[in-house]
């Protein structure tokens, strides 16, 4: 799937476990509760992508655009988001545990007290960083 164009396909609760969907472009798709773990997802577009309770655990998203995404609830466990585009994303809910965020665009991204941000990478170049 490198390279494919799914721009607002409906893809709720599809099984993309170590897909290879990297330069993909998906705006405005629906992956909820979709499982990706693994998957290669590098520069893909995900712009309004609904990605609600997906579970995209140990996916490489290094350059990915998320914003405007709804990742609400989504697992984004030990992700790879090195120079990804969350802004405006909502991340309410999200598991970010050990996430890399090196570089990641956060500004104005919506988050609240559920949002797990424990031992995320960051450095300075991340931006709109809440924590």
């Amino acid at each position: 799937m490198q390279d494919a164009s799914l721009d607002g396909a409906s893809l709720d609760r599809a099984n993309l476990v170590d897909t290879n969907l990297v330069n993909a472009r998906l705006p405005s798709a629906g992956l909820g509760n979709s499982v990706m773990t693994g998957s290669e997802v590098r520069g893909t577009l995900l712009t309004g992508t609904y990605m609600e309770n997906a579970d995209l655990s140990n996916v490489d998203l290094q350059l990915a655009d998320l914003s405007h995404a709804q990742l609400r609830n989504a697992r984004l466990r030990n992700a790879n988001l090195l120079d990804a585009d969350l802004g405006s994303a909502d991340l309410r809910g999200a598991d970010l545990l050990g996430a890399n965020l090196i570089g990641t665009d956060l500004r104005e991204a919506s988050h609240d007290v559920t949002t797990r941000t424990d031992s995320v990478k960051v450095d300075t170049n991340t931006q709109g960083a809440w924590w």
